[in-house]
């Protein structure tokens, strides 16, 4: 069975592993702005390679991922905090912020090694 998005939304922890049997990277984005009225992540913290630390401009719910990051690696998990936003209407900005990742090459394949290497930084704006 394929990784398709039906499979990934009805059976979540399932279509995790299946990104990853495929070669793909998963990455949890802003944890904590859909979450429930507790704050809390709906899922575990075992299935992801990244968190995203920073979701536009910069708010409560960042701060929540950040310091939940921050826990998790001091508990030794290690996923790669990354940076960034959704764009869904003006006056939205994208590009704020950006993670710059270390790559051997430009190819998506490199790209996604050097995430999952934990080969990244985040920077504000690429100005």
């Amino acid at each position: 069975m394929g990784c398709n998005l039906w499979f990934i939304h009805h059976n979540v922890i399932r279509g995790l592993k299946c990104r990853h049997r495929a070669g793909g990277l998963v990455s949890i984005n802003h944890p904590f702005l859909y979450s429930v009225p507790t704050g809390t992540w709906l899922f575990d913290w075992e299935h992801q390679d990244s968190i995203e630390v920073w979701d536009g401009p910069w708010d409560p719910t960042d701060e929540q991922s950040l310091a939940t990051w921050h826990s998790l690696l001091v508990e030794g998990k290690r996923f790669t905090g990354i940076g960034g936003n959704d764009a869904h209407k003006v006056p939205d900005v994208t590009a704020l912020p950006t993670t710059v990742v270390l790559s051997k090459k430009l190819s998506e394949a490199a790209i996604i090694d050097g995430v999952r290497n934990h080969n990244v930084y985040i920077v504000r704006d690429t100005g």
